[in-house]
């Protein structure tokens, strides 16, 4: 199922175990938030919206300080405050 989505790659972290599936690349949060979407209505219960600056995940600390350069952000922000 993962093959159908657009940009799929996987992540591992030397230090832990797991592998993360990720999917979706785009520059705004209207058109991640429809793929987060989409990745739900496909059954990825556990998905989750990573946002990245420059290339790097940053956290919501990061989000927080960060969102008054990136305006997405905030939108960012506003979608987990409200889950």
């Amino acid at each position: 199922m993962l093959e159908k989505m657009k940009d799929a790659s996987t992540e591992k972290v030397a230090s832990t175990p797991s592998v993360s599936y990720c999917i979706g690349l785009a520059k705004n949060f209207d058109a991640i938030l429809s793929i987060f979407e989409t990745a739900q209505e496909m059954g990825f219960s556990q998905a989750k919206i990573v946002p990245y600056v420059n290339g790097f995940p940053i956290n919501i600390t990061e989000a927080q300080a960060l969102f008054s350069n990136y305006s997405d952000l905030e939108k960012y922000l506003e979608f987990e405050e409200n889950k």
